[in-house]
């Protein structure tokens, strides 16, 4: 079953032909049962440590109200929203770039 609506984003990341691998957009039919189910939101108000969040505003298998969601529950997260972004643009490009640039300065301000 795929669990994505679309191959587009996710085929870019692929070698053509799905690499030597044959890696397709597809999972497990018992998988995807249990995908509905994750809930990591339930125990966000128990993290301690220093967060980043990272969101892209139009992630449809993430979407970014949940992140912010989450950074709102979370003591002192850091929240990074990617605008005009999808779930696999994060990989490449300018999203890539801003992602990089945030998390070497949040890792900079709290790996002292």
């Amino acid at each position: 079953t795929t669990l994505f609506r679309s191959n587009e984003g996710y085929a870019s990341l692929l070698p053509p032909g799905g690499g030597k691998y044959g890696h397709r957009n597809a999972i497990s039919v018992g998988s995807a049962f249990r995908v509905p189910a994750y809930r990591p939101i339930d125990s966000v108000a128990t993290v301690v440590a220093p967060s980043l969040l990272i969101a892209a505003e139009h992630d449809m298998a993430c979407p970014a109200e949940q992140i912010v969601n989450a950074a709102e529950i979370m003591e002192g997260a850091e929240l990074l929203v990617l605008p005009g972004v999808g779930h696999f643009d994060i990989y490449s490009g300018d999203a890539l770039k801003e992602i990089l640039s945030s998390t070497t300065k949040f890792l900079k301000k709290h790996l002292k």
